[in-house]
């Protein structure tokens, strides 16, 4: 690394000596001769006047003899604008040399000096480096000139940045000593700069893209809401700030800057961001469906790909959707280039960003020779999901493609050993996109479960209870006297249609009778009733608490149940902390006159008391108006059940033999005799002679009048 900055230091010293010697002088300057100021003022007059006429090749004939004659500074200048408007590389070379004598012709012009200076960013970044230098000695309030040198080291930074030399051996040692110097000089610059104007776009865009990429976007937030408090800012700012934001968790703020900045775009710009890019992910799985589809229900299939995605219907934005705004905007902020006509997110890089988003870990290994190639620089990107992925700029262009491995004949080869190329082309096919969901505060766990009972009102609705727990004991909730949270309950059916919507602020205090205490821990108990017709398709459940904005997101399958109004029928079986007649709470189910405490989580300890609750409808009833059933309760190891058939014999040969504990299996038969043809059955269950295990309690209830059978099944996990 010390080599590499001393020889980086040597070049910004000699850069300048080295232009000077070896540009070649243009021909048309080889002949120099002496005239009074009149004279000199008359050539470079006609010239002027021609390009306000817009006739360039009269005014670089005059601005050419004016040189030949005088070698005056204001021709030299003037000359080199044209050859730098027609944009080839020798008429740049001739530019590059006419400012070079313009500035030592007239040093104290400081327009020359920058067009001097812009030029030779693209021949020597040291030698520009220098040039804006002076620019700031001749006068400290040159902003343009402090913003110059800030871009430089920003570009520096942007290199060297998780950069690495890789040895012949393999071993790696960073160059990161190097980034972060250049880091903090941009930043020192890109800040002078706003000293002298606060209010520049360049300076505080920069340097809010800097913070950004240093790691550090809370920084730059601030420097950006500048320019939105003055009116100045544009769709870039604005995607910035939508970046940014999303960055900090921010995320309703996120989504109004996203908002502003597509509302700003050009309809060509829009397109790209909001539907190309989508497309691009929907093509892998819907490319035979699209290709049938007219505009119109493409869109639609947009719109629904965003709806299944969206991991949190609580909030007034769609997160998933948020996610892909922000690795779109990630990848054209930081991987366009405009030389080649390139949109970040549609390049190689770009597009692994799109699909998986940015990457865990970044290195990237520095150009090098061997003996036997030249290898290129690239960079490595490492995904917490196994994921890997090389990419190379062989043209130093900022162009990175796949890197695929070199042959053996090859001259250039990448520093990444795998098929990257090779790899996206399956992710393409098999694994087209990922995506954790990021909302603004952390993840919690929070238990629920759905019971169904028959409405004894209208057949055709079910009475559908959703019980929560969650543990109000973190540290998070700690120091907080009143618990508000919002739930929101969405289900959808099988395409996906709206079929039932809530969500409500719950309120509760520690002391409330819906918290009840577990071992060392209090646990928020909560039931949530609702009527639904029987349909099958998609639950969300979901909770944000106000105290730290932590989410609870539960996407499941649901089967809302068609009760029977003749046969014998059953509903679900309800495990319970608690069952009691004439005792009704809101927060607790109440069927009749009995209140039931669910227990969401269906765990249980010696220490609780364990209670199973169910009904049953539509039993016979003999000449005495009595019914006649048989319950049976099998107790069996839930693991057992789905172990393979190899397992099992295992295992029974385990048990035969003396090694394998108790029996896995356990069978109760009761009888009963109700006056009602749709009883509630509830009684306590005592567990504490068997081991700790996850059990599968099936009830079975046999109508010995009828001859019919029914039976539910519930999963209780017990903890001995």
């Amino acid at each position: 690394m010390l080599k590499e900055k001393k020889v980086i230091g040597l070049i910004c010293k000699y850069c300048i000596t080295v232009f000077l010697l070896f540009t070649l002088i243009p021909a048309e300057l080889s002949s120099l001769v002496n005239f009074n100021k009149d004279q000199r003022k008359e050539y470079y007059n006609k010239a002027m006047l021609a390009l306000a006429n817009k006739d360039t090749l009269s005014a670089k004939k005059y601005l050419i003899e004016s040189i030949k004659q005088f070698s005056d500074a204001p021709s030299l200048k003037e000359l080199s604008k044209i050859y730098l408007s027609e944009n080839t590389t020798d008429s740049r070379n001739k530019a590059l040399e006419y400012l070079r004598l313009a500035v030592l012709k007239s040093p104290e012009d400081i327009e020359a000096r920058y067009l001097y200076a812009e030029v030779l960013e693209n021949h020597s970044k040291c030698a520009a480096f220098c040039e804006y230098k002076k620019i700031t000695e001749m006068d400290i309030t040159q902003s343009k000139a402090w913003i110059g040198m800030a871009k430089i080291k920003d570009e520096e930074f942007t290199e060297y940045n998780h950069s690495a030399n890789l040895t012949e051996d393999e071993f790696s040692f960073s160059l990161q000593d190097y980034a972060d110097e250049n880091f903090y000089e941009a930043e020192k610059y890109y800040k002078q700069a706003l000293v002298f104007e606060p209010l520049n776009y360049d300076a505080i865009f920069k340097l809010a893209l800097l913070y950004d990429k240093a790691g550090k976007p809370e920084k730059g937030a601030a420097y950006l809401t500048r320019l939105v408090n003055e009116a100045k800012a544009d769709k870039d700012i604005y995607l910035l700030l939508g970046l940014i934001n999303y960055r900090m968790h921010k995320l309703k703020d996120a989504y109004q800057y996203y908002q502003k900045a597509i509302a700003l775009m050009s309809y060509e710009e829009r397109k790209d961001f909001t539907y190309n890019s989508v497309m691009f992910i929907l093509n892998d799985k819907f490319k035979d469906l699209a290709q049938k589809l007219n505009q119109s229900q493409i869109k639609q299939l947009i719109q629904l790909y965003w709806k299944v995605n969206d991991p949190l219907y609580l909030t007034d934005y769609n997160e998933r959707l948020l996610e892909h705004y922000s690795r779109v905007a990630f990848a054209n902020l930081n991987f366009s280039v405009p030389k080649l006509g390139k949109v970040g997110w549609r390049t190689d890089r770009g597009e692994v960003v799109v699909r998986f988003g940015e990457p865990n870990n970044v290195i990237r290994f520095r150009p090098q020779m061997t003996g036997k190639s030249v290898l290129m620089k690239t960079e490595v990107w490492n995904y917490d999901n196994g994921l890997t992925f090389g990419f190379t700029d062989f043209a130093s262009s900022n162009n990175y493609v796949f890197s695929i491995p070199a042959g053996d004949k090859d001259k250039f080869a990448p520093q990444f050993k795998g098929d990257s190329q090779y790899l996206i082309e399956n992710a393409r096919r098999i694994f087209p996109t990922y995506y954790n969901p990021v909302y603004e505060g952390p993840k919690f766990s929070a238990f629920y479960n759905i019971v169904q009972f028959k409405n004894s009102l209208n057949n055709k609705l079910t009475d559908v209870y959703l019980n929560y727990e969650f543990n109000i004991s973190d540290s998070a909730l700690a120091n907080h006297k009143n618990y508000k949270h919002k739930v929101g309950i969405f289900v959808f059916d099988k395409y996906y249609n709206d079929v039932y919507r809530f969500n409500k602020e719950i309120n509760f205090s520690p002391g409330d009778d819906s918290v009840i205490k577990v071992d060392s821990s209090n646990f928020f108990v909560n039931t949530i009733f609702t009527e639904m017709k029987p349909n099958t398709g998609t639950i969300s459940f979901e909770i944000i608490r106000d105290a730290d904005k932590s989410v609870s997101s539960n996407r499941d399958s649901v089967s809302i149940i068609s009760f029977s109004d003749n046969y014998l029928d059953m509903s679900d079986v309800l495990l319970a902390y608690n069952v009691e007649v004439s005792n009704q709470s809101e927060k607790f189910i109440n069927r009749k006159n009995v209140s039931i405490l669910p227990n969401p989580s269906n765990k249980f300890s010696s220490k609780d008391k364990m209670f199973l609750y169910y009904e049953l409808y539509n039993l016979k009833k003999d000449n005495n108006g009595l019914t006649n059933f048989n319950q049976e309760v099998t107790l069996t190891s839930y693991n057992l059940r789905n172990q393979s058939s190899f397992e099992k014999i295992i295992n029974a040969a385990l048990s035969f033999i003396g090694l394998k504990g108790k029996n896995q299996s356990i069978k109760l038969t009761s009888h009963y005799q109700t006056l009602e043809a749709n009883p509630q059955i509830y009684f306590q269950v005592d567990m504490n002679k068997y081991p700790a295990d996850d059990y599968l309690i099936t009830i079975t209830v046999i109508d010995n009048i009828s001859k019919k059978k029914v039976s539910r099944e519930t999963v209780l996990k017990w903890e001995g």
